[in-house]
């Protein structure tokens, strides 16, 4: 996870200059269709028996003129599961798509910070058994935008036991 952090920042500091254009006027003038990838880490807060690896994601959004968003997002991670013993092991798919709306507050060197909340549908399975949920996920972040690339760092709430930390880019169309 620690990679992922490192990657955010040096990519922050390293397109800093197509910030210089961007001005107290339009800062929230940014207005169209955007694409991302993510990757992070789930986290189950029910226990040490659960390992989250290969959490993945893509989102696409549609960023309106005032800073509000509309976004689809689908996540999905292996399970490695241990209860108490080597016998009772597994290996578990575990998916997520989620419609959010998304606030963006802008400042004038291209930095921001997001909050988002929406509609989750979470579905856990594996060759033997399938479980499917749904609720409220919400989340906090903070980004940088350039021209035509944003970079997100951000942590959502999946639902009450299961935390998600990603890190992504996106791409404006």
């Amino acid at each position: 996870m620690k990679i992922f952090y490192a990657l955010f920042v040096a990519a922050v500091i390293f397109s800093g200059p197509s910030y210089s254009e961007t001005s107290d006027d339009n800062l929230s003038s940014y207005e169209g269709l955007y694409a991302g990838v993510k990757a992070g880490g789930f986290k189950a807060n029910v226990g040490d028996e659960l390992n989250f690896k290969n959490a993945k994601g893509i989102l696409l959004g549609f960023e309106f003129k005032n800073g509000l968003a509309i976004e689809y997002e689908h996540n999905k991670a292996d399970i490695d599961w241990d209860f108490m013993d080597e016998i009772n092991t597994g290996s578990l798919n575990f998916k997520t798509h989620a419609i959010y709306g998304v606030y963006r507050k802008y400042y004038s060197n291209g930095t921001f910070f997001k909050a988002k909340s929406g509609w989750l549908s979470e579905k856990i399975s594996s060759s033997y058994m399938s479980a499917d949920d749904d609720g409220l996920s919400y989340g906090l972040g903070v980004g940088s935008r350039g021209d035509s690339f944003s970079f997100e760092m951000e942590y959502t709430v999946i639902e009450k036991d299961i935390d998600f930390f990603s890190i992504g880019v996106n791409v404006h169309f």
